[in-house]
């Protein structure tokens, strides 16, 4: 079941204020336990892994 295009804009709003309102030292802390509550709910790994897989594309790799 997918979100609908203003429910997203809705999440995307949240996140991002809600990113704005964590110290920078606290944000991969509370992007990792997002991302786990909302794998936890998705209920399929293999939607979960082709997210991560989708999100990652295009990102640096670290150095």
């Amino acid at each position: 079941m997918a979100l609908q295009f203003s429910e997203l804009e809705h999440v995307y709003d949240k996140l991002a204020v809600t990113l704005d309102g964590i110290d920078d030292s606290e944000r991969d802390l509370f992007l990792a336990k997002l991302v786990l509550a909302l794998a936890y709910k998705a209920g399929s790994i293999e939607d979960v892994l082709e997210s991560i897989e989708k999100c990652s594309r295009g990102i640096n790799p670290a150095k």
